[in-house]
């Protein structure tokens, strides 16, 4: 998956200001497309925080401890800015 970017869904509604149409279908396409995404990182995100070996927990503590407290770098898919011109 990578940190490709999801299509910007605010970003189909204004380029295509002037069809509605055009604008919600491919604000449809880029929603499902994000929402996609967020569901499938979801999963191992949530198995990573709640689970019980102590081996996981041991490697998840220290490569936390390893980054800067305000790295959410892991997330910039999801909530950097975007650059509307290639989203």
């Amino acid at each position: 998956m990578g940190n490709a970017r999801p299509a910007d869904p605010d970003t189909a509604l204004g380029e295509h200001h002037d069809d509605p149409q055009v604008a919600f279908k491919k604000y449809e396409v880029a929603r499902v497309e994000l929402a996609t995404r967020c569901q499938t990182v979801a999963r191992p995100w949530g198995n990573l925080w709640h689970t019980a070996d102590d081996t996981l927990v041991a490697l998840r503590n220290r490569v936390f401890r390893l980054r800067a407290a305000d790295d959410y770098s892991d997330l910039d898919w999801l909530y950097a800015a975007r650059d509307t011109a290639t989203a």
